[in-house]
This record gives C-alpha cells, structure tokens and sequence, in this order.
C-alpha cells in the first residue's frame, strides 16, 4: 500500500509471516491517522493482521487513554475494523522517564508474544522556530523509517504539513482530525476537562502550523 504525498510518500508492507501488529496510540493527530491508514490497510489487502493499540498514561500525560479511545471508535465507525475492547496500557509510568518506561513495555509486549512488530507515528520538527520546546529528536528528514526490522516509522520524514496532507488524501479531515488532541499543557482540568487546546504549548503550535485549525 503507498499513499503519495509531496514530502515523502507512505509505504505500508506487513511481511506475510507477521499477524500481532502493534501501534503506539497517544489520541494525538499523527498516530491516529497512522491508525486509520493501518486499518485501511488491513481492509484492503490483509484482513488476517491483528492490529493492536498501545496506549500509555502517565503523571504528566493521563489524558492519553481517553483521547486515543475517541480515536479508535471513529476509525472503528468510518472502517469496519474492530480492535481489542482492553488496550495494552501501562498507567504507572514516571513522567520524568516517559520515554524510557514506554519502551520497556512495548519490549515487554515483544517479550511475551503479544506483537510481532509496532508502529510508531513519529513525525519530523516544522522547519520554522515555533519555541524552544520542541523535540529534538525530530529534527531530521532524511531518517530510514524501518528499525531492526520491527519498528516501523512511515511518518518519520514528514512535518504536520504533511500529516495535514493525508488526512486530506484519506478524505478524514473532517471526520478524524476532530477527534485527535495534541495539547501537552499541565494545567489538564483547565483544557483536558473541557476537551480544549490551550493554543500556547509547543505542541498545539505545531498543530495549529500544519492544520490551520486545532479541532
């Protein structure tokens, strides 16, 4: 399956002896239309995968779960495609070790058979300075978008413009995008409770750059 787009062009090939496909969900923009193209994919051309959310909380982010629920139900409604009623989720995790506790679940998925490889929908950086808090990591373009042959990473060379784009190409703009949160502000029961960007976090930044909207 390739879906064009002008940055990069998204290419989803599941190797035939792969079924457990695991995808980390945050409720964000870019992982849940990686979701929706997943399930398009399984649709399409391998309806035997078992696709499988991964969906982790923690002190500073416990607002993972609910919007990659809300998520899940819209691709749910707009594909056909079912997914596990109970998310691999891990609620404990340090949020000054976010990244660290993260990845030693997903090994722990690995470890005991539960996926066979997993998504990520990490994007790159916008070339414009939006503040002093982005990632770093995600400062390339030029990344391979396959690790050790079990991480798969087809947004990694792509910016929120092109995210923006597929959403646009998947014909989801208006259905799943609204759907999606990308704010990371602390104050949750301020924004989180009510379901609003705070429009001033690095995060909802680079949402409102790429998408000219938040919702």
């Amino acid at each position: 399956m390739i879906i064009k787009n002008s940055q990069q062009d998204i290419k989803i090939d599941i190797p035939a002896d792969v079924s457990n496909v695991g995808i980390k969900l945050s409720g964000g923009a870019d992982s849940a239309i990686l979701c929706y193209i997943l399930a398009k994919y399984k649709q399409e051309y391998r309806p035997d995968i078992n696709i499988l959310p991964i969906t982790c909380n923690s002190d500073v982010k416990p607002f993972n779960l609910k919007y990659a629920r809300k998520s899940l139900n819209k691709i749910t409604e707009l594909t056909g495609i079912n997914f596990p009623k109970t998310e691999h989720k891990f609620t404990k995790i340090r949020g000054s070790h976010y990244i660290e506790d993260q990845e030693m679940f997903v090994q722990l998925l690995y470890k005991t058979k539960i996926i066979q490889i997993h998504f990520i929908g990490v994007t790159t950086n916008p070339p414009v300075y939006l503040g002093p808090k982005g990632p770093i990591e995600r400062s390339k373009t030029t990344n391979p978008t396959i690790f050790n042959k079990k991480s798969y990473r087809p947004l990694i060379n792509i910016d929120k413009k092109g995210v923006c784009e597929l959403y646009n190409t998947m014909g989801v703009l208006n259905d799943l995008f609204p759907e999606t949160f990308s704010c990371e502000t602390l104050d949750t029961e301020k924004y989180h409770a009510l379901n609003i960007h705070c429009k001033e976090c690095w995060f909802c930044k680079e949402r409102y750059w790429g998408f000219n909207r938040y919702v």
